[in-house]
């Protein structure tokens, strides 16, 4: 169920450190107080299949200057 007070980013992580050497695809649920990560990620080989588990009908963001250097760009 969707709260219309949560927004959920889903975001692309390159050579993370639970993960070194792969692509991961993280979500994570936004509200007014907190973010929260989803339980499950999408571990891939390349950043084409990271890609292609997003939901349909998001939209990059890309990254910000003070990211931390494994995110690679962001989607909502």
């Amino acid at each position: 169920m969707r709260s219309p007070d949560i927004l959920v980013i889903w975001t692309v992580f390159a050579n993370p450190r639970d993960h070194p050497g792969k692509w991961v695809l993280r979500g994570f649920r936004v509200g007014r107080r907190q973010i929260q990560p989803m339980a499950d990620c999408v571990v891939a080989e390349t950043l084409d299949a990271a890609r292609a588990a997003l939901p349909p009908g998001v939209v990059q963001l890309g990254r910000h200057i003070t990211d931390d250097p494994a995110i690679y760009e962001s989607w909502v």
